[in-house]
């Protein structure tokens, strides 16, 4: 939950600035966003459990075409990111959770976009 209802555009912004991806795609059901879900990849799946657990906004990694041209209808914001640039902040979070619990225990994280925006 955010601290105040923020307009969908500049939510928006925030999430392509912080996860320092090249753009995103909305989905606009003209709403403030102020209680947020997240899907790191794929979210599609995901809708109506966000929608049931009272969210007005769900970031993820990929919705498609129809379910963000739907999202006025289904009545919550749609925010896609791209896979990659949720999949790897998840798995930065991780690897430090990881080394936290348990040191001694080797891991890597690999950097594997390979998808461009031109």
């Amino acid at each position: 939950t955010l601290d105040t209802p923020t307009p969908l555009a500049d939510f928006a912004n925030q999430v392509k600035e912080r996860l320092r991806a090249p753009h995103l795609l909305v989905g606009d059901a003209h709403r403030p966003a102020l209680r947020v879900a997240l899907v790191g990849g794929a979210g599609k799946d995901s809708i109506a459990a966000a929608i049931a657990a009272g969210a007005d906004t769900l970031v993820s990694g990929e919705l498609g075409y129809h379910a963000l041209t739907d999202a006025e209808s289904y009545g919550i914001n749609l925010v896609e990111a791209g896979h990659y640039f949720t999949e790897q902040q998840i798995l930065t979070r991780f690897g430090a959770l990881l080394s936290e619990l348990a040191p001694e225990l080797p891991y890597e994280i690999y950097d594997s976009n390979r998808i461009l925006s031109v």
